[in-house]
């Protein structure tokens, strides 16, 4: 046998090799991540008896929970904007956003029902006056429904805090729904969005603004 042909034969085994790597590690690649051990982050509240027993009910059952997501790229961690820079705006406290990893699976909630998307943590020692965020707190940011309708609840671990209603706005993904949770703070000209994935490859955001309990 010539050199040069035992060259080439050993030239298109290799070449064989890396097409026969490339091909079994792309699966591994596009698969959709494991769900995370404690299951989707829903909890039923019909059995609370006001807001603050709803709050200990939800801080009860998540503190424990270790399925959020804090890698950089998927969670956000940055200082809040204060004001309005349209006016006059400044640093606020540095606060982070983590996804709960199972908001790229989990379904709408039944009624009575609340899913926890994402925690807020405030490392800084002064409060921020949206999505109910004290110094040096965690906040669990919640889909419920109220009246009907959608919304945003913020459970604070302030003590004596109460649930926060705010608004929710949900994008549908029909062609390319999302498969990794994430969760931003968005930047906006009067102040901070909260944007994180939701049920099922949806996303949702709110402006963490109050508005009243329903």
């Amino acid at each position: 046998m010539r050199q040069t042909n035992a060259h080439g034969i050993t030239v298109i085994r290799s070449a064989v090799l890396l097409v026969g790597l490339v091909l079994s590690s792309v699966p591994a690649c596009t698969q959709a991540p494991k769900p995370p051990s404690g299951g989707p982050a829903v909890m039923s509240l019909a059995a609370a008896t006001d807001g603050a027993d709803s709050v200990r009910r939800v801080l009860a059952r998540m503190r424990a929970d270790t399925g959020y997501e804090s890698a950089p790229g998927l969670s956000d961690d940055q200082r809040l904007m204060v004001g309005t820079c349209l006016a006059r705006c400044s640093y606020g406290p540095r606060a982070m956003i983590q996804p709960h990893r199972a908001t790229f699976y989990t379904r709408e909630a039944p009624r009575d029902s609340v899913v926890i998307i994402a925690r807020l943590i405030n490392v800084d020692t002064i409060a921020y006056r949206k999505f109910n965020l004290h110094a040096r707190d965690t906040v669990y940011w919640a889909i419920g429904t109220s009246r009907g309708e959608q919304v945003s609840i913020f459970y604070s671990s302030a003590p004596g805090a109460r649930p926060y209603y705010s608004n929710l706005e949900i994008e549908d993904h029909y062609q390319s729904a999302y498969r990794q949770a994430t969760a931003r703070w968005i930047w906006s000209d009067h102040d901070e969005l909260a944007w994180g994935t939701c049920f099922g490859g949806r996303c949702c955001r709110s402006d963490g603004e109050v508005i009243p309990a329903r």
